[in-house]
């Protein structure tokens, strides 16, 4: 009895152990791992290594997950507690389908960002100041520095797939850029004046791979204060608030914290359209099949009837006759040798053609994405039909303008000093034309020029850059119009032709002199 209760006590004790050592076996790796990311140079090869670093940064953004329709249902119904797994799933159709994938670029690409700033509290007397002149070129410099033509495009194709992006602005001396940030690693908190904040899971950089000397320099200070943690000694995550100013999130629905894909609502039917593709895949083999079916000839009874199940032809001969003849045929053709009457069976005119079945998945993706099919493929309509879909396309986008602005008006009150200005953008790549007549007519009343500019897509110091070189080399006075009868002057009237210019039936009136008959 003793010797059984000791035997208890001992798998106990060891059991106790165990969990002890392996407590202590995380909490060294952990140690040791932090022990190697403090360094510039890793001693380890491995982490050094081009292929897991690579694998690291793609794993920022490229995560495709595959779902069966039941599943992409569940994902639609719920997609406050499915986020990770709608994003895995928009970067799947992205990759999959072609319909989805311009769908995403089209809309993300919608935008121009023509843009030009207004200052909002100076009088005229102001603008005439190096003070208030001062204060314009600190704007100008900030808003040129972002590169906004080319920074907020390329977020735009991102946000339009996954929704919300998470960024930190990184500045220096010639150049902003925004570091993109691993979504899975990111977490909305809150809602403030100038937009959702953040929280980012410092154990990111427990991973191997992971340098964090890539980030700015700030996130070390942050690994230092997460060491310094409970949470760091039981290998807890530890999220950090990152200040909205530097970490901005931009997102496609500004009404709701959770991360919903803008075209959630196309997933089934962007998946349907590789399902109606396999369905004609099928229906193309069964179109091009056929079955060659060989009669078996019957021996016949003295009154010339049949003997049942006296075959004219034993199994041996026939099974090899039957094979002879299959190998001559293509794939798609079979042969069968029975005792029934010889046959042609033809399944070509009882299946639907392609136009019929993909053409429907198709349909269906583009009524339910709200966009005209007009625009991505061939089709007939009318101009104003699609000039009205192109602008029912441009109200989808055109909200995301305000939160750019109130990011960057939001920097510049902290830069332009006592004088204030605000960023406007404007455009689309449907509408620069419409853009261009309004500013022109409106500048001929003595409206503002800046417009033109902005309609022509030129920021505020090109088209000011331009006119100035332009005035210095006096180019414009250099430059001569070609000499037509419009610009050659004349004693009034239509310009007079030429007598080698008459017409055949000119130079007979004049022979002839007919006028004076």
């Amino acid at each position: 009895m003793s010797r059984r209760k000791n035997k208890n006590n001992q798998a106990s004790n060891t059991q106790k152990l165990t969990e002890k050592q392996i407590e202590e076996y995380a909490l060294k790796f952990i140690k040791a791992t932090t022990s190697i990311l403090n360094n510039t140079y890793f001693a380890n090869p491995f982490i050094l290594s081009p292929f897991v670093q690579n694998q690291i940064i793609k794993n920022i953004n490229m995560n495709p997950s595959k779902f069966s329709r039941g599943e992409i249902e569940k994902i639609i119904s719920d997609p406050k507690y499915n986020e990770q797994a709608a994003r895995g799933l928009a970067e799947y159709l992205y990759n999959k389908i072609m319909h989805f994938t311009r769908l995403v670029h089209y809309f993300g690409s919608l935008l121009e960002f023509d843009w030009y700033i207004e200052p909002t509290n100076a009088d005229e007397e102001d603008m005439k100041t190096n003070s208030f002149l001062k204060s314009y070129r600190k704007a100008i410099e900030f808003i040129e520095k972002l590169d906004v033509k080319f920074n907020f495009p390329k977020m735009m194709q991102r946000i339009m797939l996954e929704d919300g992006k998470f960024y930190y602005m990184r500045e220096n001396d010639d150049s902003i850029v925004f570091q993109e940030m691993p979504s899975d690693w990111c977490m909305i908190v809150r809602d403030t004046e100038i937009g959702f904040q953040y929280e980012f899971n410092m154990m990111y950089f427990l991973q191997p791979g992971v340098n964090i000397d890539d980030y700015a320099p700030e996130f070390k200070d942050y690994f230092e204060e997460y060491k310094m943690t409970d949470n760091f000694k039981k290998g807890y995550a530890f999220w950090k608030p990152l200040d909205p100013a530097v970490a901005p999130v931009f997102k496609f629905d500004i009404n709701r914290a959770g991360l919903v894909p803008p075209f959630l609502g196309t997933f089934l039917d962007a998946s349907d359209i590789d399902s109606y593709k396999d369905l004609y895949k099928a229906s193309a083999e069964i179109q091009t099949t056929k079955l060659i079916v060989n009669k078996i000839p019957m021996n016949k009874e003295n009154n010339g009837s049949f003997t049942p199940n006296n075959f004219a032809v034993d199994p041996t001969t026939a099974g090899q006759f039957n094979a002879i003849i299959q190998s001559a045929l293509p794939k798609m053709v079979r042969s069968i040798t029975s005792p029934f009457d010889t046959n042609v069976l033809d399944f070509t005119k009882d299946v639907t053609n392609k136009d019929s079945i993909v053409s429907v998945g198709e349909a269906n993706f583009y009524d339910n994405a709200g966009t005209s099919k007009i625009l991505f493929n061939s089709g007939a309509t009318t101009a104003s039909a699609i000039r009205a879909s192109q602008q029912t396309d441009e109200s989808f986008v055109l909200h995301m303008y305000r939160q750019f602005e109130r990011f960057i008006n939001f920097h510049l009150k902290q830069r332009t000093g006592k004088y204030r200005f605000k960023i406007h953008f404007e455009g689309t790549k449907w509408d620069r034309q419409e853009r261009f007549d309004r500013a022109i007519k409106f500048a001929q009343f003595g409206g503002p020029v800046t417009y033109v500019a902005a309609s022509l897509g030129k920021s505020p110091s090109e088209f000011v850059n331009m006119t100035n070189f332009e005035n210095i080399l006096e180019i414009k006075d250099k430059l001569k119009p070609l000499v037509s009868s419009h610009t050659v002057p004349n004693d009034g009237g239509a310009p007079k032709k030429k007598i080698n210019e008459l017409s055949n039936e000119g130079e007979r009136t004049r022979d002839l002199d007919l006028n004076n008959r």
